[in-house]
């Protein structure tokens, strides 16, 4: 982005800022955030195709259950900014595990948004991770559903 807008990049910090999320995660790793951030990475950065790109896809898929609306029967915060990456990155393969993540985000979300008054909706800040007031969890959650219409595959425009 520095670069587009005509700024110098020391060379050490551009290595280190393409190097990060080309990474692969520790095994085991349940960040959605993390695991997305990095597929959607590798898959910008011409790695589409690689085994350990498919992996990273593959432990997404398998992170449904973090989706879920409640964990040891306790409801959980919604983690927007977490499944934004994770959303992106499932859009680009598609496929059954983008229709199962889509679906369960979908089913997650759309019940946070509650009645604000004539044609106004918002949700609750109590109800999105790490949200501080309701103009975030709200921006966030819309934000989350809308990935999946608003941006074209990286692949279609190949």
């Amino acid at each position: 982005t520095a670069q587009q807008g005509g700024l110098t990049v020391p060379p050490m910090l551009h290595d280190r800022s393409r190097d990060v999320p080309t990474r692969l995660p520790d095994a085991g790793d349940r960040d959605a955030g993390r695991l997305g951030l990095i597929a959607f990475t590798r898959m910008t950065l011409g790695y589409r195709d690689n085994p350990a790109t498919a992996a990273v896809v593959d432990s997404l898929a398998a992170l449904l259950s973090g989706v879920a609306l409640e964990a040891n029967g306790v409801a959980q915060p919604a983690d927007t900014e977490g499944w934004l990456f994770a959303t992106l990155a499932l859009r680009e393969t598609g496929g059954p595990g983008w229709d199962a993540w889509i679906s369960a985000v979908q089913t997650r979300l759309l019940p946070l948004f509650v009645d604000a008054g004539p044609g106004l909706v918002k949700v609750s800040p109590e109800a999105v991770l790490l949200a501080p007031d309701a103009v975030h969890a709200t921006a966030s959650a819309v934000l989350d559903l809308q990935a999946a219409y608003r941006y074209l595959p990286l692949s279609a425009s190949r």
